[in-house]
């Protein structure tokens, strides 16, 4: 999760960065966390699923 924050931060999205950090804290992951991330990122030009989800398949 560090890796795609620091992906989103070195392109500027820096909300999208400081969401998904707050999301690698010890603990329950708060809902209104993870929708928040997930609205930034899927509202954000250019989003494409498939895209994300070939990079995550390639990281793994």
């Amino acid at each position: 999760m560090r890796t795609f924050a620091e992906a989103f931060e070195a392109v500027g999205a820096t909300e999208i960065a400081s969401a998904l950090l707050a999301l690698t804290k010890n603990g329950p992951i708060p809902e209104a966390l993870l929708a928040r991330a997930n609205t930034l990122i899927t509202d954000r030009r250019g989003y494409a699923y498939e895209n994300l989800q070939a990079l995550v398949s390639r990281s793994a």
